[in-house]
């Protein structure tokens, strides 16, 4: 079973992707603390595919992603979709689609567009 991070602090957000990844097949964990978010970045090893938001409390998501790739070879090319309502200029959409493998805008969430996108790492 492929074990999904989930890096977001909204419970409501929490919930609906551990029906969608259940649903799927996956193996959700949720790191919506500190605590949680530092224990899993620090294990990820265990972890086929990260969902970060970039507008969390206590990191940026766009820290989480630069950890990520700085991880040693076994996690560097881990999978990340960025799920977020952030507002982000052109320039650094851009930049962040160098960064991660998939981005959706809560503003314009679409299911099907979305669990398409877990499928392709799922």
């Amino acid at each position: 079973m492929k074990r999904v991070l989930i890096l977001e602090d909204d419970d409501v957000v929490q919930q609906f992707m551990v029906k969608i990844l259940k649903m799927l097949g996956a193996e959700p964990v949720i790191a919506g603390n500190p605590q949680k978010a530092e224990e899993a970045l620090s294990n990820l090893e265990n972890i086929d595919l990260a969902i970060v938001d970039l507008i969390l409390p206590f990191i940026t998501g766009w820290d989480v992603i630069d950890r990520i790739r700085k991880s040693g070879p076994a996690v560097k090319n881990l999978p990340i979709v960025v799920l977020t309502g952030a507002a982000v200029s052109e320039k650094e959409k851009a930049k962040l689609l160098t960064k991660v493998d998939a981005v959706v805008w809560k503003g314009d969430f679409a299911l099907d567009e979305f669990v398409g996108i877990l499928k392709r790492w799922l």
